[in-house]
């Protein structure tokens, strides 16, 4: 099942709430209305706010999906096996706790952790299961943990 991105939705939604906005004052602009500093002005504030606000969510999230992609593509792999599935206590959405999947790659006898971003569900990866871990070629600091293509499809009720 693929995840659903809070960060592309939350953008999305401010950015829709700031085009409104945005219109609302060019109607009222092109209306000539008689009182812009108590309507047309903080519309305008409130504007700049949701907007930037969502271009920021978008702008994450793009960062995010460019980073993840430069490493599928130029990075190199190595596959790791997972050695537990932990819930972040630190971060609530909805009244649930991401999951993450911690897996150790080994090497020259050195241990090497790795954590997946959260997921908001389980991901129905079990321990001991084998996942492509994504390194960055001059950075093994910038890796990506593909869980996705290990799980199963899940079908939530």
């Amino acid at each position: 099942m693929k995840q659903k991105n809070p960060y592309r939705i939350l953008g999305t939604v401010f950015s829709s709430i700031a085009a409104a906005e945005l219109l609302a004052v060019m109607v009222l602009l092109l209306a000539k209305a008689d009182h812009f500093l108590a309507v047309v002005l903080p519309l305008s504030i409130q504007c700049l706010i949701f907007g930037g606000i969502g271009i920021g969510f978008l702008g994450f999230d793009s960062h995010k999906r460019a980073k993840r992609e430069r490493l599928v593509s130029n990075g190199y792999y190595e596959v790791a096996t997972i050695v537990g599935i932990e819930q972040n206590p630190y971060v609530r959405v909805n009244r649930h706790h991401p999951y993450h999947v911690v897996c150790h790659i080994e090497r020259n006898g050195v241990i090497h952790e790795y954590r997946s971003e959260g997921f908001f569900h389980h991901p129905g990866v079990n321990v001991g299961d084998p996942v492509p871990v994504y390194l960055d070629r001059q950075n093994d600091k910038n890796y990506y943990v593909d869980v996705e293509s290990i799980a199963p499809d899940v079908v939530r009720h």
